[in-house]
């Protein structure tokens, strides 16, 4: 639906408000939120010192999350699909990410603990 009004006055346009609202039936934005936690157990504490995002080939990578005091992390508009999941050291840039294949479902995938060698 598009609903416009003209304000005019002796033949001059002096303003244009318009709203367009497009409904498209069956279609709607697929994403999901990735939640997850970082844990070393070397250390007996969660691991916040790190980043994490999400990679596949045909989309790219998504944008670092960075990971909580508490050892959480959350991704947000991630589409459905198979990714890996990058876990980045903040500590040490330089350093390659750990990978770990992941699955991502509507609305919220919840990744089991993660434990990394630290």
């Amino acid at each position: 639906m598009t609903m416009r009004r003209k304000c005019s006055w002796k033949g001059a346009t002096i303003c244009v408000v318009g709203v367009t609202l497009m409904a498209l039936a069956g279609a709607r934005a697929r994403a999901a939120t990735v939640q997850g936690a970082l844990f070393c157990p070397a250390q007996s504490r969660p691991a916040y010192n790190a980043a994490v995002s999400v990679f596949r080939a045909d989309i790219g990578q998504s944008n670092l999350a960075a990971v909580g005091q508490n050892g959480m992390f959350y991704l947000y508009n991630i589409p459905p699909g198979n990714y890996v999941l990058q876990v980045w050291s903040r500590t040490n840039p330089s350093q390659q990410p750990l990978l770990y294949q992941i699955s991502v479902f509507e609305p919220l995938t919840s990744l089991p603990l993660l434990q990394l060698p630290c």
